[in-house]
């Protein structure tokens, strides 16, 4: 006779082939994510206030234990559980979050709307261990923080000084049980400080710092000079730079055919057509950086020692030199959440993008930007805007060509690059009866011991 025991063996087993039958798959990853969100705009060509990059009025941090890919496609990815870290109102936003080592801190750059304000942007800490959220301020003037271990081990935040475009760090100098909110154990420093424009009058800023995970003596940025025309859109370059021996790589960026510069007898040089590959990070093994935003699409890039400069790594067999595939507005309105482009259009999920908004987003620019690595070099996090002309409004107020009008954050599992599969996290964020009324982008992602 089969013995109770036996049966439950036998009945789950049935149950896992069912699991992963055709358009499933028994890869599941469960990730700690820390995002901004908040609720959207009116989707339009007017001033609006929401989660996006140029306008992120509504943004608070959010954090989603998130598992992809569960037990069937039906429920292809949820958030096991979910909180919000901030409750800032109409004044202030929490932006661009970096997650500690320990997985217990959050350096984020918070956003003032205060008239008259001292500072637009100041970092803060926060606590999300405790029993209600709480944060310190560590300096104003800063944004775009990035959280690392140095080769002592020392905890490290490295950001953008907004007033000197120079980057900053804060050292930490507590022992292992001090709090990090105990702000006078932070010391800072200028860990780089930026050169002259390259354009006499200038205004010129290292943007966005990332350090390399395998080696915290590499650094990319965003080198961005408005080549003295604050008026116009700026040059922006992605730079790998070596804090040891203080040698900087620019990225090649004409393999990407969005490059392209003159450089006359005295020296002037002329834009002719500008790649723009803002927002730089480096893969897990640090010898690639991804890069993308105003060219729209991200781009992979990796370094070859024989040579001494990072070069596309991406020319074949990707002609497009795409990181990963990125998909259309159309596309995206078509698939649905957890699922590839080979299982769509089984009818489960939400779509990545609400189809009856898709009009809108096809006469908009469809913007991937703000990736990072999920200390995994097959899983990122990227945030999918919608931009138009920034004077599209009759207000030139980005200080871009483009201004975003809808954002929203995906998980993205990149092992297959041609074939990436999008979970929207803002999803488990919304109103399950009022879907696509919540936006968001940056995000921070670490794996959970599966």
């Amino acid at each position: 006779m089969m013995t109770r025991t036996l049966l439950k063996i036998l009945l789950s087993a049935c149950c896992l082939l069912l699991a992963v039958g055709p358009g499933a798959t028994a890869h599941a990853r469960t990730f700690n994510i820390v995002l901004s969100a908040g609720s959207s705009g009116n989707f339009d060509a007017k001033r609006q206030k929401g989660c996006s990059r140029e306008h992120a009025e509504s943004c608070n941090l959010y954090q989603l234990k998130y598992r992809a890919k569960g037990s069937t496609i039906h429920n292809a990815g949820y958030a096991i559980s979910s909180s919000q870290l901030t409750n800032y109102g109409s004044n202030y936003s929490a932006i661009f979050p970096a997650v500690s080592p320990s997985g217990r801190y959050v350096a984020f750059d918070r956003q003032s709307y205060v008239s008259g304000a001292s500072s637009t942007h100041s970092l803060r800490i926060l606590d999300m261990n405790a029993s209600t959220p709480t944060h310190q301020h560590l300096r104003d003037d800063a944004r775009f923080p990035d959280y690392y271990l140095d080769a002592a081990g020392q905890e490290q935040i490295i950001f953008t000084d907004s007033a000197t475009g120079n980057i900053g760090q804060f050292s930490f100098l507590g022992g292992a049980s001090t709090s990090r909110l105990m702000t006078m154990y932070w010391v800072y420093t200028t860990f780089l400080t930026v050169e002259a424009s390259r354009v006499g009058g200038g205004m010129r800023s290292y943007n966005d710092p990332q350090v390399s995970p395998a080696n915290p003596e590499w650094v990319v940025f965003a080198d961005k000079d408005d080549m003295g025309d604050p008026t116009a859109d700026p040059k922006i370059l992605s730079v790998v730079y070596n804090s040891r021996t203080g040698a900087f790589f620019e990225v090649d960026q004409t393999t990407t055919d969005a490059y392209l510069e003159t450089v006359d007898s005295k020296g002037n040089v002329t834009v002719v057509r500008e790649a723009n590959l803002a927002h730089p990070a480096f893969n897990m093994s640090g010898d690639e950086v991804v890069t993308g935003s105003i060219v729209h699409e991200p781009y992979g890039f990796s370094y070859s020692g024989g040579t001494k400069t990072w070069v596309n790594s991406r020319a074949a067999p990707y002609s497009d030199k795409k990181m990963f595939a990125t998909f259309s507005a159309a596309e995206m309105a078509s698939l649905v959440t957890g699922a590839s482009p080979s299982t769509a259009g089984t009818g489960y999920g939400q779509a990545l993008l609400d189809p009856a908004k898709y009009k809108k987003w096809s006469s908009f620019k469809v913007l991937h930007s703000y990736v990072q690595f999920c200390q995994d070099d097959d899983w990122v996090v990227v945030s999918v805007m919608a931009a138009r002309a920034d004077a599209a409004d009759k207000h030139d107020d980005a200080k871009n060509l483009t201004e975003a009008e809808y954002s929203r954050a995906y998980l993205v599992d990149i092992r297959d690059r041609q074939n990436p599969i999008y979970y929207d996290l803002i999803l488990p964020l919304e109103d399950p009866d009022h879907p696509y009324t919540m936006e968001g982008f940056g995000a921070a992602c670490y794996p959970v011991n599966n």
